[in-house]
C-alpha cells in the first residue's frame, strides 16, 4: 500500500507537473494567437492608412501639375502678348520713320520715271522676242 501509495503520488505529480505544463503551453499559445491577431489588426489599420495617403498623395500631386500647367500657359499667354506688343511698337516705329522719310521727300518730282521706262522697254522687247520665236 505504501508503494501503491508513492506511486499514486509520483504518478499523480507527473499528471499534475505534466498538465501545468500543457496549459502553461497552451496559455503561451493563446497569448502568441493574441499577438498574432493585434498585430495583423495593426497591419490592416496601417494598409488602410496607406491607402488613404495614397488617394491624397494622387489628388495632391494632380492639384499641384494641374495649378502648374495653368500658370505656364498664363506665362505663355502674357509673354505671346508682350511679344506681339513689342513687334507692333517696331512696326509704328518702322511705318513712322517710312512716313515721315516720305513728307521729307518732294513727290513732285517722278523718283524712279527713268528706270521705269527703261524697264517697260525691256519688257516689251522680251515679249516681242517670245512671240517671234513661238511662229
Amino acid at each position: 500500500m505504501v508503494i501503491t501509495f508513492i506511486l499514486l503520488v509520483f504518478v499523480g505529480s507527473s499528471y499534475i507537473s505534466a498538465s501545468s505544463i500543457n496549459y502553461f503551453s497552451l496559455g503561451n499559445w493563446f497569448i502568441k494567437v493574441q499577438e498574432v491577431k493585434e498585430q495583423k489588426e495593426v497591419d490592416e489599420s496601417i494598409s488602410n492608412s496607406l491607402v488613404g495617403y495614397e488617394v491624397i498623395l494622387k489628388d495632391s500631386l494632380q492639384y499641384l501639375t494641374d495649378s502648374i500647367q495653368e500658370n505656364l500657359l498664363e506665362k505663355q499667354i502674357y509673354l505671346s502678348k508682350k511679344e506681339i506688343t513689342k513687334t507692333q511698337r517696331e512696326f509704328k516705329r518702322e511705318l513712322s520713320e517710312v512716313v515721315s522719310d516720305l513728307e521729307n521727300m518732294n513727290l513732285d518730282e517722278p523718283i524712279f520715271e527713268k528706270e521705269l521706262e527703261e524697264q517697260l522697254e525691256i519688257d516689251i522687247e522680251n515679249t516681242f522676242k517670245k512671240v517671234l520665236e513661238g511662229t
